[in-house]
């Protein structure tokens, strides 16, 4: 939407006030997140828990399969009837704009770029807030999702799967594109994206040629998202993929290359 400088004039607030936006936004990105990973319906799960009134009418709409012009006409009059100013005006507006954004099933990445932008001289706050965050490992593990109440799944650092022991991801670069589509239906993406920034050019585009291309570009948007990653994070989710590949053949489901089972 195109904002009027009356409107800039209208949520024009101090610097300690639009720090309480970097949390809304923090929480507005991991919500994105999780839709792109999971889906939209898997927001229904946090309703519950979220307490602004303009975000969750917003995310129920967009779980319900409202269409996207309804959303904002919806959205937008709640704004304006709420008659805010300053920094009640300025949350508004970026809730708006995110619940919009996670419909429409943006870049995470793009979503925080423009969410930013709103806090104007002052989007140093979020810069700061932003590069930190992108310095630590994908998916904040258990971190507290700022605003919300709510929490991010952690990805608990189990012990090795044994069943996937001496087994090297590259292996799967040579399996049939059927058994690979299958392993594909039991991996979250954000696995399969960690896992792939630390395998070679034929393992990737093994998995690229097996998804449909608009999974393929949203994988490899979440790999480029990323940025540098830690490779016991890439090992992990290897081992992670491995492990269910593993399971799968011992069931009959699928056969490694050259017909070998993994031991029990």
């Amino acid at each position: 939407m195109i904002y009027s400088p009356e409107f800039f004039d209208r949520i024009r607030c101090t610097r300690k006030k639009k720090r309480e936006c970097v949390e809304l936004i923090a929480s507005i990105i991991t919500l994105s997140e999780r839709a792109r990973r999971m889906g939209l319906l898997a927001l229904e799960d946090d309703l519950e828990n979220i307490d602004d009134p303009l975000m969750k009418r917003g995310l129920l709409l967009v779980v319900d399969g409202t269409d996207p012009e309804i959303v904002f006409d919806l959205l937008y009059t709640f704004m304006l009837a709420s008659r805010s100013r300053g920094i009640g005006l300025l949350k508004a507006v970026i809730t708006l704009e995110g619940v919009l954004a996670i419909q429409a099933g943006e870049n995470p990445a793009l979503i925080a770029s423009r969410l930013g932008f709103f806090l104007g001289r002052d989007i140093d706050l979020w810069d700061s807030y932003w590069n930190n965050r992108l310095r630590k490992s994908p998916g904040l593990a258990g971190e507290h999702i700022p605003g919300t109440g709510l929490y991010d799944a952690p990805h608990h650092r189990a012990s090795p799967d044994p069943v996937a022991e001496g087994l090297d991801f590259e292996i799967l670069s040579g399996m049939d594109d059927q058994f690979i589509c299958r392993i594909l239906r039991e991996i979250e993406s954000r696995d399969l994206a960690m896992a792939l920034k630390g395998s070679s050019g034929a393992m990737q585009q093994k998995i690229f040629v097996n998804m449909s291309g608009r999974a393929s570009g949203l994988l490899k948007e979440e790999m480029d998202y990323m940025g540098p990653v830690r490779m016991e994070d890439v090992l992990f989710c290897q081992q992670r993929i491995l492990s269910i590949a593993a399971r799968l053949a011992q069931a009959g489901e699928i056969i490694f290359p050259g017909g070998d089972e993994p031991s029990a």
